[in-house]
């Protein structure tokens, strides 16, 4: 799982990359990390992004996770922004 880990992270940060993508700068995590955290959440936890967040922040992946109310408030604004 750890190299799948790695390698979701990095394949969501190069893609950033490629089509320039802007960080804001006031952000705990940046948006590699927050794609990885939904896709090892859907690989590996059968979609439960509160388990994924957990075990992310536990082993050290990503350390500046966000608390899980943040999670749930960052989600509800993307289901607002898609349907817009």
């Amino acid at each position: 799982m750890d190299d799948k880990i790695i390698a979701t992270f990095c394949l969501c940060d190069d893609l950033l990359k490629a089509i320039h993508h802007q960080e804001d700068c006031q952000c705990q995590m940046n948006d590699a990390e927050i794609m990885t955290a939904a896709l090892i959440a859907s690989l590996f936890f059968r979609g439960n992004h509160e388990s994924a967040r957990a075990m992310l922040k536990q082993y050290g992946y990503i350390p500046h996770m966000l608390s899980k109310s943040q999670v749930s408030a960052l989600r509800a604004d993307c289901s607002r922004r898609s349907r817009a």
